[in-house]
């Protein structure tokens, strides 16, 4: 679940959209190609093409206008690679429909035009999909003490803005879930559990549990899944104190230790 609500969006509900956007335009695309065959197999306009036209248009020129906002930096934010990304400048800058105006007879001058905007705009959130899936970031389980809830907050946040699924207690746990049973499909579900070690939670026997379950994992498939990030001075567990941390105690270091947690999600 995405705890995310403000602007911009996160990849995630980026990437829902512009593939929400480019079915429906593939669906679009289709079926005016089917009407415009109809209307060269009988060589002349027919109402009920007409008809589908004009509810097509309309429908692509509001989707077109809600794409627009949904590519610009109101939604997307620019510290992203793929602000730069020259298809999200084609489909702010060029791609474009105007209504052409006709209600009947409908023919290939009207058809084509409309055609040749819907797959501008399908050949560029192609290439805006690709570069947000090569940026999609590993899934984490957010393991921390109750009284460590804001940073746990901050941190999920920024990671799902970046493009990481992240799984943290308040977002996944509804009422009348089992919170073992769920705590448990969360790390099982998850690449890496993200420990933030501070004096509450090396004292959790929650904490502990989860650390627990996370490390019986790790060594039964000899890979990497606890990730022990430091948000506050304290006595680092013997079972973690081998592995290299990120360090989150000293002030202005939070984003770069962020970067580097950002780095190692990409592997």
């Amino acid at each position: 679940m995405n705890i995310v609500e403000t602007l911009p969006l996160s990849l995630e509900d980026l990437l829902d959209y512009y593939e929400t956007t480019l079915n429906e335009c593939e669906f679009i695309r289709d079926n005016l190609k089917d009407g415009l065959e109809f209307v060269e197999y009988v060589m002349k306009p027919r109402a009920v093409v007409s008809v589908r036209f004009n509810k097509y248009e309309s429908y692509f020129k509001t989707l077109l206008e809600h794409l627009k906002w949904r590519v610009s930096s109101i939604a997307l934010d620019e510290d992203l690679p793929i602000s730069d990304s020259e298809a999200r400048k084609k489909l702010i800058e060029e791609v474009d429909y105007e209504l052409c105006g006709v209600s009947h007879p409908i023919g290939r001058e009207e058809i084509e035009p409309l055609l040749e905007s819907i797959n501008d705009v399908i050949e560029n959130l192609n290439i805006l999909i690709s570069e947000i899936e090569k940026l999609k970031l590993k899934s984490i389980f957010l393991c921390h003490s109750s009284e460590d809830k804001d940073f746990a907050r901050k941190i999920a946040e920024d990671l799902i803005k970046r493009g990481a699924k992240v799984w943290i207690d308040e977002a996944e746990i509804n009422i009348g879930d089992s919170l073992i049973k769920k705590i448990q499909e969360g790390i099982h579900n998850s690449d890496y559990l993200g420990a933030l070690l501070s004096k509450n939670s090396i004292q959790s026997e929650w904490v502990q549990r989860e650390l627990e379950i996370a490390l019986n994992e790790e060594i039964e498939k000899n890979n990497v899944k606890v990730l022990p990030l430091m948000i506050e001075e304290c006595e680092i567990p013997g079972f973690l104190s081998s592995k290299v941390y990120a360090d989150f105690t000293e002030s202005g270091s939070y984003n770069e230790e962020f970067n580097k947690l950002i780095n190692k999600l990409k592997e």
